[in-house]
């Protein structure tokens, strides 16, 4: 685990040196790696954050706007562990579900799910060793991620979503999507394509920032 004089993150062990870097220039009121967090001005809304890792976005999210809401999506089952955990160790509101609305308690809901074009099965293959080894496949390409991987990598079958679907039921709120960011190691070229109408309109998507891989 690493340490700032706000927040505690815990990691893989291989990430200890990468994500300590990364606490110390993101994590907390005052500091914003990529300067997307503190680009938000708006005191109500919600943030959305794809690929959440550990919590790093999250939760500098959650504490340089503690009036707004975030919905955090991470596919691997022990990263997404990790990132509950990261909440609870740094004092951040879990939300449920059914919270999720313009005007809601503030807070974060972490949510153990890959995005895709359509709500359907996928599976995801993840090493141990760090947080940033993962994929997130169909059933149909598994075989090639079996070649290409090895059979150090694990492997678990995790629902995945439609961002905008996802959000319209829950509470509405892909009418005030204040940030979305999205590094999720690939599945940026199929869901990006699949809600270019809704990430394009700026009255619905305000911010927009992506890793692409």
């Amino acid at each position: 685990s690493v340490t700032n004089e706000r927040s505690v993150l815990v990691a893989y062990a291989r990430d200890d040196k990468v994500m300590s870097q990364r606490l110390r220039k993101e994590v907390g009121p005052s500091k914003d790696e990529y300067g997307i967090v503190h680009a938000v001005t708006e005191t109500d809304g919600v943030i959305v954050d794809v690929g959440a890792n550990v919590g790093v976005t999250s939760i500098t999210a959650a504490k340089c706007h503690p009036n707004l809401q975030v919905i955090s999506f991470e596919p691997v089952p022990t990263t997404y562990f990790l990132l509950y955990y990261n909440l609870l160790l740094n004092n951040i509101p879990i939300l449920r579900p059914d919270e999720i609305r313009l005007g809601g308690r503030p807070g974060v809901l972490p949510v153990h799910a890959a995005l895709a074009g359509r709500d359907q099965e996928k599976v995801v293959r993840w090493s141990m060793q760090a947080s940033n080894m993962a994929v997130v496949n169909s059933m149909e390409n598994e075989n090639n991620d079996n070649d290409r991987l090895g059979e150090s990598f694990l492997r678990s079958n995790v629902r995945s979503v439609s961002l905008e679907s996802y959000l319209k039921s829950h509470g509405r709120v892909d009418t005030c999507v204040r940030l979305l960011k999205m590094d999720c190691e690939g599945c940026e070229f199929e869901a990006i394509p699949a809600m270019g109408s809704f990430i394009t309109d700026r009255s619905r998507v305000r911010r927009f920032s992506a890793e692409v891989h």
